[in-house]
């Protein structure tokens, strides 16, 4: 089992990679969305709980298409490509750089997913590709188009669309029909961005380094998973193998005579283990007398296996010792995780009424819930939902607010842990 976590870490980390520098531009789309009324009825995947946005392989391609955000509002929809890089950015006789390193432009690397989506919607909806730089130690050339801005210059930039929009006269894009045209296209399995990456791995010329480990890491679980599969096949094989004479015996105290001879007949009476074809029996699937042994009253199973010789004995003792052991450490290993998720649980509930107004929540005894789901970086992945009101909007809006405020929330490092803290109810007592 160390062997699967370890790979399975390691996948997690590879799957996180420049999550931080995504997260906190599609925080500030998703701030937009409230304070600008053009957007207040935007869409992004993350409404539909998709968190890594990976298109299927389009016709005649074996290689899926990531796309970093991806946000459709009234007046277009936004590619969004998100870069974390640091330094001067600029473009000089053609060619991309970083600092002093060259690199391929983010419109080389975007313009096939653009294509898709253009192909996927039609005349439907203007498409514009937006290449955001979020690291605070970037810095732009002025020379660069308008469409590549840092983190800060995100609500510029859709402001100016929305307003070249409106003086163009243009009709508003029907959102709904241009969602059910792309979403067709998503890959809604938990795992996208991994096959994403194995895809690249079996397929792209020139797969890259976190592909191929993503792979290999992948690879190595199914390996482990079969062992282990084998090991157990075998031990269950060599376990039911020894049952056979202690089945037979069994048949034989149930059954007793099958025939009773009759009285005006020479002939003996003919015992039913008689009449068994051993060789027959010895070729069958060890399941069938699996079978046979579920059909044995538990005493009579316990009664069989102490007659049983002393190796036979020896591997029931074991089996029954490990059988033991592992459930002994099941109960352990859930108490010990729902005690460090109520740990977590309550430093995530401290954190957020830390920055609520009670006073906006008078002097009753209000209660609110609200359901919210999480990034592993502890960042809100959409809006908070209100699920139970307290009665007073003033004191739903300040809890919300109080929420948003405490991002990012205090979350466990453990990715296995992290399961239970993806979609969250949370009660409030703000005067309790």
């Amino acid at each position: 089992m160390n062997g699967i976590l370890h790979y399975e870490n390691l996948i997690s980390e590879i799957l996180l990679k420049g999550k931080t520098y995504e997260v906190a531009v599609l925080k500030s789309i998703r701030k937009l969305r409230k304070t600008m009324s053009a957007m207040n009825n935007a869409w992004m995947p993350e409404d539909i709980g998709i968190e890594d946005i990976v298109l299927l392989p389009p016709e005649n391609n074996k290689i899926s298409q990531e796309i970093d955000g991806l946000i459709i509002t009234s007046f277009g929809v936004f590619l969004i490509e998100i870069k974390g890089w640091k330094g001067r950015i600029f473009d000089m006789e053609g060619k991309f750089y970083c600092g002093d390193k060259e690199r391929i432009s983010p419109e080389d690397q975007s313009k096939n997913k653009l294509k898709r989506i253009l192909s996927l919607i039609g005349m439907s909806a203007p498409v514009y590709p937006l290449y955001v730089f979020s690291h605070p130690l970037v810095k732009l050339s002025p020379d660069l188009p308008s469409n590549f801005v840092v983190t800060e210059s995100i609500q510029n930039y859709f402001m100016e669309k929305r307003d070249s929009h409106l003086s163009k006269n243009l009709p508003s894009i029907n959102i709904e029909k241009v969602v059910e045209s792309l979403t067709r296209t998503f890959d809604k399995n938990d795992r996208a961005k991994e096959r994403h990456l194995i895809s690249i791995a079996d397929f792209s010329n020139e797969p890259n380094e976190d592909a191929l480990l993503v792979k290999n890491s992948r690879n190595q679980i199914n390996n482990l998973y079969e062992e282990m599969s084998t090991l157990k096949v075998n031990v269950e094989y060599q376990i039911l193998i020894s049952f056979i004479p202690l089945l037979l015996l069994a048949m034989s105290f149930s059954r007793g005579f099958s025939e009773y001879p009759n009285i005006n007949s020479d002939e003996p009476p003919v015992l039913y283990s008689e009449r068994i074809n051993y060789d027959q029996l010895s070729k069958q699937e060890p399941i069938i007398m699996k079978a046979n042994e579920a059909e044995l009253p538990k005493n009579q199973i316990k009664l069989l296996k102490s007659n049983q010789k002393p190796k036979e004995q020896k591997i029931y003792q074991e089996l029954d010792s490990a059988q033991s052991s592992i459930e002994d450490r099941k109960k352990v290993e859930i108490k010990e995780t729902d005690t460090l998720a109520n740990e977590y649980i309550a430093k995530i509930m401290a954190k957020i009424l830390g920055n609520l107004n009670k006073s906006l929540c008078g002097n009753g005894n209000p209660e609110l819930k609200f359901e919210i789901g999480l990034l592993q970086t502890g960042e809100l992945s959409g809006s908070p939902k209100l699920v139970k009101s307290s009665g007073s909007a003033a004191c739903d809006e300040a809890a919300e607010r109080a929420i948003i405020a405490s991002e990012p929330l205090p979350l466990p490092s453990d990715t296995l842990l992290f399961s239970q803290f993806k979609n969250l109810t949370l009660k409030f007592l703000p005067n309790d």
